[in-house]
């Protein structure tokens, strides 16, 4: 059974079985009611509800409340009693969404259910986890979107890429806030002057990826002091996060410190959070 809304009132509309039943079947439910009770229509309509069925014949499981002329209240061939389908038979009836505290039969015993429970969040947005967007796939934020955060070794943001990015990415910046998310960062010290989008968020800056590792910035402590500088000078308005070390940084970093010291007094070099990477595989 589909249903159609068309209007509140007599001029509601259910389509059941091929066949449209507007103002003139209410108006046939409310003649059958007001049979059972002998009374005209419009007192039957003025008489309110009828919660406990009392004018009325309950079906088997006391869920529909129909009329009295009916002699029975759903089951078998209810089509072929007094008053017909809409009066007598319990799929119609809950179809009809009349209610019996607030109408008389025929009805559906109780009242409307209350309505739904407002929805909790999906997720709970971490603002300490966060991901290498590695990938130009808008559909990486939507599924990452409990990350507070998310970088790709450089100043731009890998999902607002022209000619690049690809997925739903107008999606991505409603619900996945790709450009509220993004920390622009510098692999080394050669991408510390390439142009940065007007986009792109500032409120962060990470600074170059482990300089104590061969394989990767690779770059002595003193000479990273230096271009810190630069940094400080070109994200002046953004916290700046230091460079991240490869597992044991101690040694690197009191170098750096000590050179910060050294260049720049004895304010240094301005670093808002301290980081270092530890990357490790358990099988449990």
């Amino acid at each position: 059974m589909g249903h159609l809304a068309w209007a509140s009132g007599l001029g509601s509309g259910e389509r059941e079985g091929g066949t449209r039943r507007g103002w003139y079947q209410e108006m046939r439910l409310l003649w059958a009611a007001a049979a059972a009770l002998s009374l005209p229509p419009a007192a039957a309509a003025a008489s309110g509800g009828d919660a406990n069925c009392s004018t009325g014949i309950l079906d088997r499981d006391s869920s529909c409340c129909c009329p009295k002329s009916c002699g029975r209240c759903g089951g078998t061939n209810c089509q072929a009693h007094r008053g017909g389908r809409e009066a007598c038979c319990t799929g119609s009836i809950e179809g009809g969404h009349r209610f019996c505290d607030r109408s008389g039969p025929p009805c559906i015993m109780g009242g409307p259910p209350p309505p739904p429970k407002p929805l909790r969040p999906a997720h709970t947005v971490n603002p300490k986890r966060g991901y290498v967007a590695d990938s130009p796939d808008c559909g990486d934020a939507l599924l990452l979107n409990a990350s507070g955060w998310f970088y790709d070794y450089n100043a731009i943001n890998p999902y607002r890429e022209p000619g690049k990015s690809v997925g739903d990415c107008a999606r991505a910046a409603q619900v996945g806030r790709i450009d509220e998310r993004f920390a622009p960062m510098n692999w080394c010290l050669d991408g510390m002057d390439a142009p940065v989008a007007a986009s792109v968020n500032r409120t962060f800056f990470m600074g170059f990826n482990e300089p104590n590792n061969l394989h990767n910035c690779n770059t002595p402590a003193e000479k990273v002091a230096e271009a810190w500088g630069t940094v400080m000078k070109n994200w002046s308005s953004s916290q700046l996060v230091s460079p991240a070390t490869a597992g044991n940084g101690i040694k690197w970093f009191d170098e750096f410190f000590a050179a910060c010291h050294k260049l720049y007094g004895a304010t240094g070099c301005r670093i808002g959070e301290n980081v270092f990477l530890e990357i490790a595989c358990t099988v449990s």
